[in-house]
C-alpha cells in the first residue's frame, strides 16, 4: 500500500494539518465552503507528500492535483475542494509522522505519477 493509500485510509481527524489548510480555504458567502484552497498551501502540501508541482503555474498545479486525486481514489477534477484538501492534509500528516519517526518515506510511492 502506498503512502497515499495509507494516508487516505486513516480514519482519525488530524486537526492541526487539516485546520491549517482549511483556514487557507475560507468560506464563501452564506457560510458555505468555498471549493478552491489557497494555491500556495496546496502546492506546499503536495510537495510534502512527494507530488511534483513543476514550477507552480496554475496549469501545473491543476495537473498535480489531478494526479493526487487519482492516486488517492478521489473524483478527478483538478480542483482542491474540501474532499481533496482533507485527504491531502491527512496524507501529509502521515508522511511527516513517518519521517519524524525515522522511517524512510518512499517518495516514488508517495508520488502518484
Amino acid at each position: 500500500m502506498s503512502i497515499l493509500e495509507r494516508g487516505a485510509a486513516r480514519a482519525t481527524a488530524l486537526g492541526g494539518a487539516v485546520g491549517h489548510l482549511r483556514s487557507a480555504v475560507g468560506a464563501s458567502a452564506g457560510g458555505g465552503w468555498h471549493p478552491d484552497a489557497d494555491p500556495g498551501a496546496v502546492t506546499a502540501f503536495l510537495r510534502d507528500v512527494g507530488v511534483d508541482c513543476g514550477g507552480g503555474s496554475p496549469a501545473e498545479l491543476e495537473s498535480a492535483v489531478r494526479r493526487f486525486q487519482a492516486a488517492a481514489g478521489l473524483a478527478v477534477d483538478g480542483v482542491p475542494g474540501p474532499d481533496t484538501v482533507h485527504v491531502l492534509a491527512r496524507t501529509r500528516h502521515a508522511v511527516l509522522e513517518a519521517r519524524a519517526a525515522g522511517g524512510r518515506v518512499d517518495e516514488a510511492a508517495a508520488d502518484p505519477v
